[in-house]
């Protein structure tokens, strides 16, 4: 008998969860959005890339999530005009502890000259630019004169040493100019958080977003800022590009890098890439709940009100829960959910990862 109690007592609790929550189908529908985007997207991408020809490599990070997706991202190739922006990065940051001085005047001399892109190499021997301006051309025109002077301000082992330091795995390795797509994502998530609290970040990601290179990521996903910074060589058929990509509330890095491609071909290439990263990173956003993989503490919307929200592997207080909307779904045990309307993203203090 009592037995009969308690298993009613259980079916009327699922009873009124149903009255009170969105159709358990509904909300399947809405928590698939991180498996459509890790293996829809990496299906897409991969018949794409088998279609297209040559080598590519792809990394992608989720820069409020963490949510990440790559395609041999830790494979190594030539970083080309890429490793510009380990290097002017690393220059901000310096200017913003007080070490490099951005008004400094460095000599343009002639054993600085080198060909390819830039304007400097236009300019007579003997000029002379400001830090500030070698950084800004070095990331508008790719200006490798600029970057040549600027590596020489810090020295190399200097630059090496900064970009180990922030989990760079490919650091100028006998001497060779390579990197992944992986350590330019490393890169451009350091320069997102910089800009986030300094006015030199912010600096360094206005050029970006001016460079006068926009035949890649920036054509892949229109009417969205983007700042990047490409890298090619046409000669060895390498074209690379890596950028922060300001979608709304949800911005996200991507590096890919090509070889093997035309010129002309590993363009588009990449702007295909991109758009198909970018599809799939919007589904991914669309989705009204999130769990957490671990221990979180969030914020209600126009309130300092904290929220501790566990896992599935602690117990989970209801009464405390049910004023701030948590919704509980059977996906393998109960899980607590929470509408991502009722957070401010910017003050989610771990990791969380949409289902």
């Amino acid at each position: 008998m009592k037995a009969g109690i308690f298993l009613k007592g259980i079916l009327a609790f699922f009873m009124i969860a149903a009255l009170m929550l969105p159709s358990q189908s509904a909300s399947a529908a809405e928590l698939t959005a991180q498996k459509d985007f890790s293996k829809k997207a990496l299906a897409e991408l991969n018949r794409y890339i088998k279609k297209a020809g040559g080598t590519v490599t792809l990394q992608y990070q989720d820069l409020i999530t963490d949510d990440s997706l790559q395609i041999r991202g830790k494979t190594s190739g030539r970083a080309a005009s890429t490793i510009k922006l380990p290097l002017t990065l690393y220059i901000m940051e310096q200017a913003s502890k007080g070490k490099i001085n951005l008004n400094q005047k460095l000599t343009y001399k002639r054993y600085h000259y080198y060909g390819g892109s830039g304007v400097i190499q236009y300019q007579k021997v003997g000029t002379r630019y400001t830090i500030r301006d070698l950084v800004k051309k070095a990331i508008i025109y790719s200006d490798n004169i600029a970057f040549i002077m600027l590596k020489e301000r810090v020295g190399q082992g200097n630059f090496i040493q900064y970009m180990k330091s922030l989990g760079g795995k490919y650091t100028y390795p006998n001497g060779q100019n390579l990197t992944s797509s992986k350590d330019l994502t490393i890169y451009a998530k350091k320069l997102y958080q910089f800009s986030n609290k300094s006015k030199y970040g912010k600096e360094l990601v206005g050029y970006l977003k001016k460079t006068i290179y926009n035949t890649t990521i920036p054509r892949g996903i229109k009417g969205v800022s983007i700042a990047h910074k490409v890298g090619m060589i046409p000669m060895y058929k390498v074209y690379n590009d890596v950028a922060i990509v300001y979608e709304n509330k949800q911005p996200f890095t991507l590096a890919i890098m090509t070889k093997n491609i035309s010129y002309e071909k590993s363009q588009r290439v990449i702007a295909d890439l991109a758009r198909i990263v970018y599809k799939y990173h919007k589904a991914k956003t669309a989705a009204k709940y999130f769990k957490s993989k671990t221990d979180v503490t969030v914020y209600l919307k126009n309130s300092k009100t904290k929220i501790p929200l566990p896992t599935k592997k602690k117990k989970y207080d209801q009464k405390k829960a049910n004023p701030y909307r948590l919704a509980f779904c059977y996906f393998g045990g109960m899980v607590p959910f929470l509408k991502t309307t009722n957070l401010h993203y910017s003050t989610l203090l771990v990791n969380y990862g949409i289902i």
